[in-house]
């Protein structure tokens, strides 16, 4: 005999989130990105015809 199909609840996407708003705890950034980012004006200076990745590495 065929097992009978269950009938599908589908739950809405909304349920269980919540907006993101100012009072939420940020995530620290990590040293790396203080550092890239003191640095990223000094390796465009130096190599304009650079890419935007080969920035970051």
């Amino acid at each position: 005999m065929p097992k009978e199909a269950k009938a599908r609840i589908s739950k809405s996407k909304a349920v269980g989130r919540r907006r993101k708003g100012d009072d939420d705890i940020k995530k620290l950034l990590s040293a790396y990105i203080y550092f890239a980012g003191d640095n990223r004006d000094k390796v465009k200076e130096e190599r304009p015809g650079i890419g935007f990745g080969k920035v970051g590495k």
